[in-house]
């Protein structure tokens, strides 16, 4: 979305707030978390790689390098469980959810369903969820937004990894991570729980792969409390010895 933070937060401020058109935007400026940073008091960091499935260990260990990283610079840093992921599926719920976006896109395609790609093809022909299933990935989603509800009353961000992987080749399907042969779906896995509950993530670049590919890190946090990650993001950034460096195309 942008080269650096600052754009970002840039875009961010340009963009909060309502504008008179969009009935679901929020309507209050300055609305802010229901836990606020405290001034004098150090951010606190929690981070995880386990959770989200198998992890290439390089991208896990971008992570914890920018985790150190904070650290250094005075975060209070910990490594933690995530025992709502632990204990959730995210995959069903998600699916359930994206589903609602089906009909629209069946109307777009229409005619010219032989120009898709095999996953827009794919996307297109999916089965529409029960209301029961609507239901339940509801739920779910529910569940989750409370359990992160508690959990940043004690913690400002969460790193985990964006993607499991470097950067793969395009248009493919299976990808093998750490050993394992895993499918497209997996590259979402650490992104979709927080699309589910509508927590603020940032995505930021941190280091390169063997293979010369970039890393990255994925900042999570609290609803309403955008500032923080952008701080977050901000010192992430800084510390990236690499910042400068572009792939060679």
């Amino acid at each position: 979305m942008a080269r650096s933070v600052r754009d970002v937060a840039l875009g961010y401020r340009l963009l909060k707030g309502p504008d008179g058109i969009d009935g679901f935007a929020i309507a209050a400026y300055d609305a802010g978390p229901m836990h606020r940073p405290m001034p004098g008091r150090p951010l606190r960091v929690a981070w995880n790689t386990d959770v989200f499935g198998p992890i290439d260990p390089q991208v896990a260990g971008a992570v914890r390098a920018a985790a150190a990283s904070l650290e250094r610079l005075g975060c209070a840093v910990d490594e933690v469980r995530l025992p709502m992921l632990e204990e959730t599926d995210c995959t069903e719920p998600g699916a359930a959810l994206f589903a609602e976006t089906v009909p629209d896109l069946q109307a777009l395609a229409a005619g010219r369903e032989d120009e898709l790609s095999p996953r827009g093809q794919r996307t297109v022909n999916r089965t529409q969820p029960s209301l029961a299933g609507h239901v339940a990935a509801g739920r779910t989603i529910e569940r989750l937004r409370s359990a992160f509800a508690a959990f940043f009353g004690t913690h400002d961000v969460l790193l985990c990894p964006v993607i499991p992987f470097t950067a793969p080749p395009h248009g493919q399907e299976k990808y093998e991570v750490d050993g394992r042969l895993v499918d497209t779906a997996q590259m979402m896995r650490a992104t979709i729980p927080f699309n589910l509950t509508g927590l603020p993530a940032l995505a930021v670049p941190f280091g390169f792969g063997t293979a010369d590919l970039p890393l990255g890190v994925q900042v999570v946090g609290s609803w309403y409390d955008e500032d923080s990650l952008l701080r977050v993001g901000a010192l992430i950034e800084a510390a990236n010895v690499d910042r400068s460096r572009r792939p060679a195309l």
